[in-house]
């Protein structure tokens, strides 16, 4: 599994109420719209701190690690993991590319 951080080279000031406006280029390629509940993890690395965001897709997350790990390893997604997943994208109709 890839990761990568991006410097949007963009900055937002906190308002007193402690809101961040989210800029629409990131709002429009991570698919955030109004209303949309966001989750929030924090990163801490010496000299930096990073705060992360995400819209949660309804699928457990020890479901998406093992069909990640199986793909990387160029393994055959099982047709129960697959159901489980799919299972979650019509709960929540969600898009997931397996």
């Amino acid at each position: 599994m890839d990761y990568n951080i991006c410097d949007e080279n963009v900055s937002r000031k906190v308002d007193s109420l402690g809101r961040v406006s989210i800029p629409s280029g990131l709002r429009s390629r991570y698919g955030f719209s109004a209303g949309d509940e966001l989750n929030f993890s924090t990163l801490d690395m010496p000299g930096r701190n990073y705060v992360l965001m995400y819209k949660d897709n309804g699928i457990d997350p020890k479901y998406q690690v093992a069909c990640d790990v199986l793909k990387e390893l160029g393994c055959e997604i099982p047709k129960v993991l697959n159901n489980k997943i799919y299972s979650a994208q019509i709960e929540g109709q969600i898009s997931l590319e397996l």
